[in-house]
């Protein structure tokens, strides 16, 4: 069952690529904690050549990995619309708990994170309570934010909306991560934008099941 969400998450979006807006033109794809890089890697294969997709990871070891496998795309394909970061979800989230307290501006952060995201992805990545909350932080800051009702519509153009995708295997070790996810990003009414999840669904492909959630601004 190993990577099995990331396999599930890859399929889907190889079936239905414009639920993903991997073919807008100039979509911003983020991917959390991207590993081996597969979904990525298939976000890039199926995206319109304007897109741009940014695979990141934390641990020194599988980002040097992923910066190899995407350079190597790269050179294969010829694209230069994937490219590989280092991202620290605990810094983020750390930082983000330091801006509330404080009630200082958000950090001013480099590119390619220096601008939103239309969509972030991110499989097999939540394994404790805790990494449920730094997504949480990291989906907040990144994610593209619906523009003003009032901007709506504006020259014609109307907004496709964001979201981030989250997949994790169901079974019993994960109990307590799934539960940490449902709860951080419960639906929350108010008059303020929040994150929530907006559907999921579960996937099963033999003895593996997976659940995948569409979480949103609501």
């Amino acid at each position: 069952l190993f990577r099995s969400a990331s396999t599930a998450l890859a399929r889907r979006i190889i079936h239905n690529p414009h639920e993903f807006g991997a073919c807008n033109r100039w979509h911003r794809t983020l991917e959390l904690g991207a590993g081996s890089g597969l979904v990525s890697l298939v976000c890039d294969a199926v995206g319109d050549p304007s897109s741009l997709v940014v695979a990141t990871d934390h641990h020194q070891r599988t980002l040097a990995n992923l910066c190899s496998t995407v350079q190597n795309d790269r050179s294969a394909s010829n694209s230069i619309s994937i490219t590989a970061h280092k991202l620290d979800w605990a810094a983020v989230h750390a930082s983000s708990a330091f801006t509330r307290a404080f009630k200082s501006p958000p950090p001013v952060l480099a590119a390619p994170f220096n601008l939103p995201f239309d969509t972030i992805i991110a499989s097999d990545v939540v394994y404790r309570p805790s990494h449920a909350a730094e997504l949480h932080s990291c989906v907040e800051q990144l994610l593209a934010r619906p523009p003003p009702p009032s901007e709506l519509g504006v020259g014609g153009v109307a907004w496709q909306g964001s979201a981030f995708w989250l997949a994790i295997p169901v079974i019993p070790s994960h109990t307590a991560a799934i539960e940490s996810i449902e709860e951080t990003f419960a639906r929350q009414d108010g008059s303020v934008a929040s994150l929530g999840i907006q559907s999921f669904a579960d996937e099963v492909r033999g003895e593996a099941r997976v659940r995948i959630y569409r979480i949103g601004w609501c």
